[in-house]
Formats: structure tokens, sequence, C-alpha cells
């Protein structure tokens, strides 16, 4: 099997369950070590848009050629990459709806409410600032699970859950 030993083992932590499954010919002729695998199951088991810490997302880890090297992709830190890059588009989102929808209500309180007069403005340097802050707030909260993420060994999170 070209060094490979020819089975996946998928733990599944809700039901409890461990089972084997073969390595199909096809994945190994298709890509190249653990990242290649990887890629391949999230694409074809995970819907799109899935968060990182949803039961529906898949926690793979695949052993590649460079495992354990400091290429990009085979260490740990990219599960802090990854989990921070997550945070900030989360927040991003969030906050630029939060912005928006700010905007509208300050509109409707100056025009609806109060016969169009201007009481309340929303400078485009405060929401700059609005969006700024949801994103640092997002970051800082986001940086201790990302570690314990990072600190925590594969095989105790599998056991443990």
């Amino acid at each position: 099997m070209f060094g490979y030993a020819g089975k996946i083992l998928r733990v599944d932590l809700t039901e409890g369950r461990i089972r084997y499954e073969p390595l199909k010919n096809e994945m190994i002729e298709n890509f190249l070590g653990g990242a290649g695998f990887a890629t391949s199951i999230i694409y074809n088991e995970v819907p799109p848009l899935t968060p990182a810490l949803s039961p529906e997302n898949k926690l793979i880890f695949a052993i590649g050629p460079v495992t354990g090297t400091t290429w990009l992709g085979s260490s740990r830190w990219v599960v802090l990459k990854q989990i921070l890059e997550e945070s900030v588009m989360m927040s991003l989102v969030g906050s630029i709806i939060a912005v928006g929808l700010s905007f509208f209500f300050v509109d409707m309180l100056n025009n609806v409410l109060l016969g169009g007069s201007t009481i309340a403005i929303i400078t485009p340097a405060l929401a700059i600032g609005a969006i700024a802050y949801g994103v640092l707030i997002t970051v800082i909260f986001s940086l201790y699970p990302a570690w314990v993420a990072v600190k925590t060994d594969p095989i105790d999170a599998i056991r443990n859950g």
C-alpha cells in the first residue's frame, strides 16, 4: 500500500464508538499524505460553513510526509491560527451587521420618531471603531481556548472528550 497502513480509524466522540475502515486506493492515488487525506474527508463529509466547534465538524489527525517538521501546516500552531481566523471572521461579520443595524435604527430614530431633527449620528470613525473593538474583544477572548487546544495532547483529547 505504498507506505500506508491501509486503514482509517474513526472515533465518534458523541456516540462513544471506534471503528476502522479500509483506506481506498483512489484516495492514495489522488491525494498526498495526511493533509491530502484530511482535505478529501472534510470536503466529502463536512457541510459548507460548518463552525469549527460544532458536533457536525470533523477533527482529523492525519500523519503526512512532513509531520513534525516546521513546514507550513504541519504543526500544532495551525490549530491556533485556524481558531483565531474563524473567530475574527465571525466577529467581523457580526460587527458589520451590528453597525449596519445601528445606522438603520439611528436613522429611524431621527426621521420617524423625532420628525426629522438630528439628535443622534453615527460617524464613519465611530463605525470603524466599533468594528475594530468587536474584533479586538473577540481575539482576546479566543486566545485562551485556542491556546488550550494547541497545548492539548491529541490522544488525551480523544480519550477524555
